[in-house]
């Protein structure tokens, strides 16, 4: 459980230091994974959607 907790804040503090030295990045990043999910699977080949 310790092992957890541990990745768990490194996890954060790297976040922390990313969203600060790089903002611009870190709001492009953010914006493509809800891209990502809003748009789902579309983009895969394996996708059943028909276009």
């Amino acid at each position: 459980m310790q092992v957890k907790k541990i990745a768990t804040y490194a996890a954060v503090a790297f976040v922390a230091f990313y969203l600060f030295s790089r903002p611009a990045e870190a709001a492009a990043a953010v914006s493509g994974v809800f891209d990502g999910i809003i748009e789902g699977p579309t983009g895969w080949p394996c996708s059943s959607r028909t276009y």
